[in-house]
């Protein structure tokens, strides 16, 4: 009920209006609430361009508005005319009135035509920008002559490249292009925009072939065809089948369906031979492929409770292919689609207490022989029990959960495994092995203004030199409820310990050393001393600016400082 109530009381209503250059509302437009994790929730303007938003959380939110494709109406951040998340103004509480009016854009316009000269109607035009990083592209469909207007665009976004998707055709770029890193791109002038050289499409390669089975030809399994960056899948008739809209190169063709094996041209378990398809509008006929019936993995997942959130997957010799299945709540698994074979099995039974990882027996990978075209014996899969870490990361001063906190264990060999705090601050990491693991938390804002706290290193430690080790059993969950005070001027030092010490908590003064004592202020918070007192031995009490030359081995002698060690 805690929990319930605190997401209540860290809410907001967010409303307001959106209009185009004219002062006329726009209906549809998206306008999308961030917040400082870029987690978002949206809301459409209705047809007096209205709209309004309950956000949940804490906020600060920031507001980006998109117009529908149709309308001559270039995207913006509430209050801010540049096109930066960071830019604008973090809303940190209820607000109404958050009218937005968007500026005209410019346009691209332009007309395809099918490979045999025909317009192309119905295909999809998007307008990428190739200098920046914004995440949304303006489009629109070609109507019955081919023709596409993309409105809407910026000259300060400019050039951009033009994709096209097409029924039957495959993905490509106008000006001829399947790569984007060798599309020519097109840059709106001022004024109503660019007309752009009309675009004959690409027609690609076709394949085609047979599929046959244990029982005879095929009907029903599906073949998936790739070449370079593009992937293609048709449903098996009658053991025919015929795939277009791929690029020319090397393709791949692999067959998948229930009672067979998943096997790749012409009879392999696995990628190995890669048809040469190179001529633009080639048809490649007889890649026939032949399937021999599925082997299958049965087995058992040993855990507690309901074993339906666990999953297996069954990797061959080579780990070149994976092939796996979720877990029945009982725990009993099916792993189909396998070729007879030697496989290892990985399983992730984190979250029922078990280790997540691949089998082991003697620190060594138990291998699994497959019979060709059979069952196994029946596989009973018992895990060690594993080590896990959870809790709830919250602000020092204020109680509230640092949302976005990431908290990092790490063991003995160097492995590294995280878990992200949620809105609540709660975070939880499984499925580890038993050893040893040391804890620390970290924070980092995307927006150079938003708000940062200080890192930590369990239990309460600034340095990684003064954290415990924690030496764990499988089957126990360590709970860490680390507070981390707030560091809003980003110089890794506690602004409440700044204010205390008499640093300024608004600017970074993290290398400055106002003792001369050869230790900087944050050397001075790390030790937890006091940056404006050179302690008696720790200054040669001279005037030059020299660094004391015993100060290197007072710094050596924190920094081998040994680390406390806990058991459990």
């Amino acid at each position: 009920m805690l929990l319930v109530a605190a997401r209540v009381v860290f809410a907001a209503d967010l409303s307001g209006a959106v209009t185009d250059a004219d002062g006329a509302p726009i209906e549809g437009a998206v306008v999308v609430a961030y917040d400082p994790r870029f987690a978002y929730t949206l809301a459409l303007t209705d047809p007096t361009g209205a709209w309004s938003l309950a956000v949940p959380g804490d906020g600060p939110w920031r507001l980006r508005v998109l117009a529908p494709d149709a309308v001559d109406a270039q995207e913006a951040w509430y209050g801010t005319d540049q096109l930066d998340v960071c830019a604008a103004p973090a809303l940190a509480a209820s607000a109404s009135g958050l009218d937005v009016a968007l500026h005209r854009g410019v346009g691209l316009f332009g007309r395809l035509l099918m490979p045999d000269g025909a317009p192309l109607a119905g295909a999809e035009v998007a307008a990428w920008t190739v200098n920046t990083q914004l995440t949304d592209v303006r489009g629109a469909i070609t109507d019955a002559a081919g023709r596409y207007s993309i409105v809407g665009l910026t000259t300060e976004e400019a050039p951009y490249l033009l994709h096209v998707s097409a029924s039957g055709l495959p993905e490509q770029f106008v000006g001829g292009a399947y790569d984007e890193y060798e599309a020519p791109a097109f840059a709106p002038s001022s004024g109503a925009g660019a007309e752009v050289p009309d675009h004959r499409a690409l027609p690609g390669i076709t394949l085609a072939g047979r599929a046959t089975g244990p029982a005879g030809p095929i009907s029903g399994a599906t073949l998936t065809a790739y070449s370079p960056s593009q992937v293609v899948a048709t449903e098996i008739v009658d053991g025919a089948w015929r795939v277009g809209g791929l690029p020319p190169g090397d393709a791949l063709v692999w067959v998948s369906g229930d009672g067979l094996a998943t096997t790749y041209w012409p009879d392999w378990d696995r990628p190995t031979e890669y048809f040469s398809a190179p001529d633009e509008g080639g048809v490649y006929e007889d890649l026939d492929v032949v399937a021999p019936a599925t082997s299958r993995m049965i087995g058992t997942v040993e855990g507690d409770g309901d074993l339906s959130r666990a999953a297996v997957l069954a990797y061959n010799d080579t780990g070149t292919v994976g092939i796996g299945n979720v877990v029945q709540a009982d725990g009993s698994f099916e792993i189909s689609g396998l070729h007879g074979g030697a496989y290892t099995l990985y399983v992730w039974a984190g979250e029922n207490g078990r280790v997540d990882g691949f089998v082991e027996e003697g620190g060594e990978r138990v291998v699994y022989d497959v019979p060709a075209e059979a069952d196994t014996n029946e596989i009973l899969v018992d895990l060690p029990l594993a080590v896990a870490f959870e809790g709830t990361v919250t602000d020092t001063a204020t109680g509230r959960p640092v949302y976005g906190a990431t908290v990092v264990a790490e063991s003995a060999s160097g492995d590294v495994v995280t878990g992200s705090a949620d809105a609540d601050g709660a975070y939880r990491i499984v499925g580890l092995p038993s050893g040893t693991w040391t804890l620390a938390v970290t924070y980092a804002p995307y927006c150079p203004a938003d708000a940062d706290w200080v890192d930590q290193w369990y239990p309460s430690a600034r340095g990684s030199d003064g954290t415990t080790v924690l030496v764990l059993a499988g089957g126990v969950t360590q709970r860490w409820d680390p507070t981390l005070g707030q560091d809003n001027d980003h110089d890794a030092m506690d602004d409440a310990w700044e204010e205390a010490s008499g640093l300024d908590p608004t600017v970074d003064d993290s290398a400055l050393d106002p003792d001369g004592d050869g230790l900087t202020n944050l050397d001075e918070y790390l030790l937890d001393t006091d940056p404006y007192y050179a302690a008696k031995g720790r200054s040669c009490g001279c005037t030059s600016g020299g660094r004391p030359p015993f100060m290197g081995l007072a710094a050596a002698l924190w920094l081998t400082r040994r680390r406390r060690t806990e058991v459990t």
